[in-house]
């Protein structure tokens, strides 16, 4: 039986390790969480299985000699039955991740595994995995529809997962050939209506099943309340649904029944930080490393939660000692860059974001990582080396065009950037950041129509983006559209109350409608929210004297000046001066002051 169970174990480990390269891929940071989840949960099922093997296999050598074969057999086959179905729900969780992210490689290795799974557990007369005969097809059918697969590679996977000895995918081949190949779905795409009402049958499919499982897995709990696998399966459900004090009570019940496993403790600590539960995430997290001391993926998810709770000399300690007990996890040295970044500690932030592009040199988000902390150096020339790297390795990457076309912007490149915007946009509509800032470019263009779409894009793509609604009152600004103007500065400082450029822009639009009295309280709150902020005093001085209170004005150019002096301000000042009744010694005593601060 051990070539069978080194088998399965393999393939489980083959899984997770393609999960993991897979999800470093991905922007956010916050995605890999889950396949890392389920990556540890799959290696901790490999290294039971095996440990209990070479434990049972020991034991049964002593049963011979004291009784029979028959007896150490029966003992074996029974703990092989009850790992082979731990693994089944480690499998299941898989398959819940799979729905989520999918991803043709993934598919492959999670069919794989399933076929190894399967077989283990009919060999033993158990329940196999329950796969849907429509699961593979579907899922392709997610997956080219957002990758827009070729032909080629859709058969060449078919080819993958043929198996004589697999009815149920045997069974598939004609199955999605039909589906994925008729005249009707390999036409050109038909038009958004149809897309969108696509994508909601789609979501709905994906609820049902979930609803379907849920029913399965609370049938089961039902028949034996003391199976801990059951609670940790729906609470995985109840996750992928954003249930999460559910999902919180399930994963609670099974560490009740089993409070020996270290990775409940860890998934229970992600749902307690999605409940934004710091603290209890801390404390599950630190029983997971009680429990297996040894394992470095613990301390860097603990890292990571003394990261967001910005307790960095502890996230430097826990991503140290996971770089310590494993040096070869790229992840691990991201990670700790990002801390030593926070820090201002840079070249040790350079030093392991380059240590996880040397440890893994084709994963695009390093780069993407090591680009993003280039251009906070203003270092753009080594930035834009790192993008352009990211880009060759996933051409598919909308982040890294987003993060190239800033650099470019900087540069002032707005070419160069309304290219890497667009091509941002082509991979990702959703992408309501590269909107934003293309509408930026298309402003600095002059382009105020251009510019114009893509803010109100951006907008309903996110509507409490308080910095698109800023801008796009600019835009009407330009162009005279002063109510326009005023309604959008006004969401402005409904969303960010705080931020005191809202509050001098929508002074300047009454100061346009010479509503001074509004312009003048809208400066005055400015100054408030932000003492330093020269612009609001030259503002405020521009009302005063348009009510020809030219000692206010001169007070607050003066205090211009102070924060930032520049031609611009001295000009108005000195016009100012000018228009002071008696501005002999006032006059000279200024400009002594002003030019003092030029020496």
């Amino acid at each position: 039986m051990l070539p069978l169970v080194i088998a399965i174990c393999g393939a489980a480990s083959a899984v997770a390790g393609v999960l993991t390269t897979q999800a470093v891929k991905e922007k956010d940071r916050q995605v890999v969480q889950r396949y890392e989840k389920v990556n540890a949960e799959l290696i901790n099922s490999r290294d039971k299985l095996q440990q209990r093997y070479y434990e049972l296999s020991d034991k049964s050598k002593e049963q011979i000699n004291d009784l029979n074969l028959k007896l150490a057999e029966s003992e074996m086959e029974k703990d092989l039955v009850y790992l082979a179905l731990n693994l089944y729900h480690e499998l299941m969780a898989l398959r819940e991740d799979i729905d989520i992210n999918p991803c043709l490689e993934v598919l492959v290795q999670f069919h794989k595994a399933i076929a190894l799974t399967n077989y283990v557990l009919q060999q033993l007369d158990k329940r196999l995995v329950p796969v849907t005969q429509d699961y593979f097809s579907r899922t392709l059918t997610r997956i080219d529809e957002r990758d827009n697969l070729s032909k080629e590679q859709l058969f060449s996977f078919m080819a993958v997962l043929m198996n004589p000895q697999n009815n149920t995918v045997s069974s598939l081949l004609g199955e999605v050939q039909n589906e994925m190949f008729s005249q009707q779905y390999i036409e050109v795409k038909q038009q958004d209506d149809s897309d969108s009402y696509k994508d909601q049958e789609d979501i709905s499919e994906e609820l049902e099943g979930y609803q379907a499982d849920l029913a399965d897995y609370t049938k089961a709990i039902e028949l034996d309340p003391h199976d801990a696998s059951n609670y940790i399966s729906r609470g995985n459900i109840y996750q992928e649904l954003e249930d999460y004090e559910s999902a919180l009570a399930d994963y609670t019940k099974a560490i009740e029944l089993d409070p020996h496993d270290a990775s409940n403790y860890r998934v229970r600590g992600n749902i307690y930080q999605e409940l934004e539960d710091y603290e209890s995430a801390l404390a599950d997290c630190t029983k997971a490393i009680e429990l297996y001391p040894n394992d470095a993926y613990n301390y860097r998810v603990r890292g990571n939660f003394y990261t967001k709770l910005e307790d960095y000399q502890a996230a430097l300690a826990d991503y140290t000692k996971a770089i310590e007990l494993n040096p070869n996890d790229d992840v691990a040295y991201y990670c700790r860059g990002g801390v030593y970044e926070e820090l201002e500690d840079y070249q040790a932030a350079l030093a392991d974001y380059t240590k996880a592009i040397e440890l893994d040199p084709n994963d695009a988000y390093n780069y993407v990582s090591r680009g993003n902390f280039y251009k906070k150096l203003e270092d753009y020339q080594a930035a834009l080396a790192d993008y352009t790297k990211a880009i060759e390795l996933d051409p598919n990457n909308d982040y890294a065009y987003y993060c190239r076309g800033g650099v470019y912007e900087e540069l002032e490149d707005y070419q160069a950037a309304l290219a890497d915007y667009t091509k941002a946009i082509e991979l990702n509509p959703n992408n309501y950041a590269a909107y934003y800032f293309r509408g930026v470019v298309y402003a600095e263009l002059e382009d105020y129509q251009a510019a114009l779409a893509d803010y109100t894009k951006a907008i309903e793509l996110n509507p409490n983006n308080d910095a698109a609604y800023y801008c796009r009152g600019g835009v009407y600004a330009e162009l005279k559209d002063y109510q326009a103007a005023l309604a959008d500065y006004t969401k402005a400082i409904t969303l960010n109350p705080h931020d005191a450029s809202n509050y001098v822009s929508r002074g300047n639009i009454y100061n346009d409608l010479k509503n001074y009295k509004a312009a003048l309280s809208n400066f005055n709150k400015a100054i408030e929210l932000d003492p330093n902020n020269d612009y609001a005093y030259f503002c405020r001085g521009v009302v005063y004297a348009e009510l020809q209170d030219y000692q206010s004005a001169l007070a607050d150019y003066t205090k211009a000046i102070e924060l930032d002096p520049n031609d611009d301000y001295l000009l108005v000042q000195k016009r100012c001066l000018r228009k002071l009744e008696n501005p002999t010694g006032l006059v000279e005593s200024v400009i002594d002051t002003v030019f003092s601060w030029f020496d």
